[in-house]
């Protein structure tokens, strides 16, 4: 089984933009945070800083792997490649967080800091400074670019929704 790994930071629009993939291609797709939560980790929906990273990375790969999915389909995996500690810090995600993961496309979704703040204190009440924003994404983006490399994974940044052919012909490759 091989999955897309769909990333952005918190507040990016992942969830938006994969449910309108959602209508022009036949994809399924599992948000990271909702497998840990099914594990038994009761991660609020409004927390943006985590506790437990490192043992959230294990629970998750082991609720993958009790599913089950047909060859063909085509599954993305909704998450991060940094994350924001309990105490506001980025944490870079270790590579191996995908060892075994056998991913063959990456999607990083990015976002004008200043909506993501908006899209994040409308939705979770609380107050964020665009300054630390900015500087998430930036190490996202970072990230994502030197794990594309390191594994060799075909990357697409979308940007904006004049991209939305470009990123339909993307996941469409074989």
């Amino acid at each position: 089984m091989e999955y897309t790994l769909f990333a952005g930071i918190h507040g990016v629009g992942k969830t938006t933009l994969i449910n309108e993939l959602k209508k022009l291609l036949s994809i399924t797709s599992l948000s990271i945070s909702d497998l840990i939560r099914k594990s038994g980790n009761n991660i609020p929906t409004n927390e943006k800083f985590t506790k437990d990273i490192n043992q959230n990375q294990e629970l998750w790969k082991e609720e993958l792997r009790k599913l089950s999915f047909a060859e063909e389909e085509s599954v993305f995996l909704d998450g991060h490649f940094t994350l924001l500690d309990h105490e506001g810090e980025i944490v870079k995600l270790p590579f191996s967080t995908f060892e075994g993961i056998n991913l063959n496309k990456i999607i990083l979704k990015i976002e004008e800091p200043e909506v993501i703040r908006e899209r994040l204190e409308r939705r979770d009440q609380k107050k964020w400074d665009v300054k630390l924003i900015t500087e998430f994404q930036n190490v996202e983006v970072k990230r994502a670019q030197e794990f594309s490399k390191l594994k060799d994974i075909p990357l697409f940044i979308y940007e904006s929704n004049s991209q939305k052919s470009n990123l339909e012909a993307f996941v469409n490759q074989i």
